[in-house]
């Protein structure tokens, strides 16, 4: 979260910063203008979420200042910073639309609960955007050809998940990562494929590069990813969309958990070749879904057709390394059909109890909330697939695994806000979560008052 502190006073602004600092803001998050028209200069380069304005400044006071600056700073909250309880102001701070109206100096609980119901509305803008956003995704991969033009610019990095288990792309760093950007994940379950979508919030253009870098370093754990152009109609997105489509199937012979730059073209492989890379891709995803006799029937396949690959030396030492890298194999070389016949033994390993696997899955986390749990973490703890854990853990706790998560740590934050003198964003950090906006989100769903307001009453 970005805020700036307008006040020509320097010791006011010192003190609002400190009472920041010690909710847990980063000074980078934090900055500052000695007067109006400083104020409205920083709001036309840089991307507000909270201004927190002193009516009374030179050259421009904060009222005019607010006027000015409003047409460049569309999503910013302005809350009005006054020592005088003058109602006219209150009426003018009204009028153009300022969020509240505070009397100086500030306390720091004031300053909490501005920021957890600035949150709260930000939190609501973007998930209504995204609500629209989500939409024209859904109207351009359901009707091709449909032509559809977004409101804004947007980028898209395809995943698909080349690792032996199942594992979530959705997570709460990915979260963390694309927190200044509208962000959305759509999985296209016949080509399996995850699709996520990016579209940087304005003032944030500079900053997409970076946060791409972050995810992908994030995904490449397990993951191949390929990076789209730049779209804004679905004329464009289709090209890179189908682009990308022959790209991944292609994957077991270019290489694995690699990160595809936007631009590079698919290989112009021969029918027998493509059909290699195809089965391939089949085989290892079969394999992760547990699906011991498509496994089976791919891998018999792969085999006969594996003498095809001497053709060519390069296709074929791509192959081989995706075939280790995806079950973890170590050694320089290995008898591609005594290696699948061992894997396809795995997957005849004899099922747990459910009630047994239950049990321990609730008392994990119970001990664990405050690490990065998945339902595929949790599923690789006792050899079962994701969607299997998740049937017998909903069919004994009747709640479905994210929800039992979220009240765990929910419970634990209510504790700490009651026990303890840590802010919102040490609480946040102590319970598992990667976001503060995400805690007080979830926090308000289940109690109806946001951490200041549930700490203030229980004083």
């Amino acid at each position: 979260m970005k805020i700036i502190i307008a006040d020509d006073e320097k010791l006011i602004r010192q003190s609002i910063r400190f009472h920041l600092l010690s909710l847990g803001f980063k000074e980078e998050e934090i900055d500052e203008a000695a007067n109006g028209q400083i104020l409205v200069q920083q709001l036309k380069k840089g991307n507000y979420d909270i201004a927190l304005v002193d009516v009374k400044m030179p050259i421009l006071n904060g009222i005019e200042a607010i006027r000015q600056g409003k047409p460049f700073a569309k999503n910013t909250l302005f809350y009005i910073l006054s020592g005088f309880d003058e109602f006219k102001f209150a009426q003018e701070a009204i009028r153009i639309g300022i969020k509240d109206y505070l009397l100086k100096p500030i306390r720091k609980n004031d300053l909490e609960q501005i920021v957890e119901t600035a949150i709260i509305t930000i939190e609501q803008k973007r998930s209504e955007f995204c609500s629209k956003l989500k939409v024209l995704i859904s109207e351009i991969l359901e009707e091709p050809g449909k032509e559809v033009v977004f409101p804004i610019n947007g980028q898209a990095l395809f995943v698909t998940n080349d690792n032996i288990n199942e594992e979530s792309i959705l997570t709460h760093q990915l979260f963390e990562l694309t927190k200044n950007m509208f962000f959305i994940q759509q999985k296209v379950s016949k080509k399996d494929i995850t699709i996520l979508f990016l579209f940087p919030n304005s003032g944030w253009q500079k900053e997409n590069q970076q946060v791409v870098k972050s995810l992908v370093k994030h995904l490449l754990r397990f993951s191949t990813v390929y990076e789209s152009c730049l779209f804004s109609d679905s004329q464009t997105f289709y090209k890179e969309y189908n682009r990308i489509l022959c790209l991944s199937s292609q994957r077991i012979l270019t290489g694995i958990r690699k990160f595809y730059k936007k631009g590079i073209l698919s290989l112009n492989l021969s029918p027998d070749m493509q059909k290699i890379a195809e089965t391939g891709v089949k085989m290892m995803n079969s394999y992760r879904n547990k699906n011991y006799s498509e496994f089976v029937t791919y891998s018999k396949a792969l085999v006969s057709m594996e003498q095809q690959l001497n053709e060519n030396n390069f296709y074929k030492e791509h192959f081989y390394d995706s075939i280790k890298l995806f079950f973890g194999i170590r050694e320089d070389s290995f008898c591609l059909k005594t290696q699948l016949e061992e894997m396809g033994k795995k997957l005849l390993i004899p099922k747990r109890s459910r009630e047994t696997i239950a049990e321990k899955a609730v008392a994990y986390i119970k001990s664990h909330y405050q690490e990065d749990l998945s339902i595929n973490s949790m599923a690789n703890l006792y050899s079962i697939t994701p969607n299997y854990f998740s049937s017998i853990f909903h069919k004994a706790t009747g709640k479905t695994f994210i929800q039992y998560l979220t009240e765990v740590r929910i419970q634990e934050g209510k504790r700490l806000i009651l026990e303890t003198n840590l802010t919102v964003n040490e609480i946040t950090e102590k319970i598992g979560y990667y976001s503060t906006s995400y805690f007080i989100k979830h926090f308000v769903q289940i109690e109806g008052i946001t951490p200041a307001e549930y700490r203030n009453q229980n004083i």
